[in-house]
């Protein structure tokens, strides 16, 4: 009995989440020197609508890191639509933001 209870209390929990949006802050991009990966930090504005009305809108922190970091930072502009896939980590201070696992630079319609 005990070794099912310790399998089962080391499954990873789903921590998924897929956020759409505008970049509304520009990108904080640190780059280090080799075999360290580089870092980007950048907020995305997702708003949501009734009647073509803004009833909501949330800004999210995002985390990029590796050479998906460098390229974000060479693409990302503020204003620029995109789909970002990633996973939830808090902070010691209760913050929270997204680890960004994929993004996609979205053309705006219309």
């Amino acid at each position: 009995m005990r070794d099912k209870e310790t399998k089962a209390s080391l499954r990873s929990d789903l921590n998924s989440v897929l956020i759409e949006g505008t970049i509304s802050r520009s990108s904080e991009y640190t780059s280090y020197s080799e075999g360290i990966q580089a870092h980007l930090d950048f907020e995305v504005t997702s708003k949501r609508f009734n009647k073509a009305v803004c009833v909501n809108a949330s800004t999210f922190t995002i985390e990029v890191v590796g050479k998906q970091a460098e390229n974000v930072w060479l693409k990302a502009k503020v204003g620029q639509s995109v789909r970002i896939v990633g996973r939830l980590e808090g902070e010691a201070n209760g913050f929270v933001k997204v680890i960004a696992e994929h993004i996609e630079f979205r053309v705006k319609q219309g």
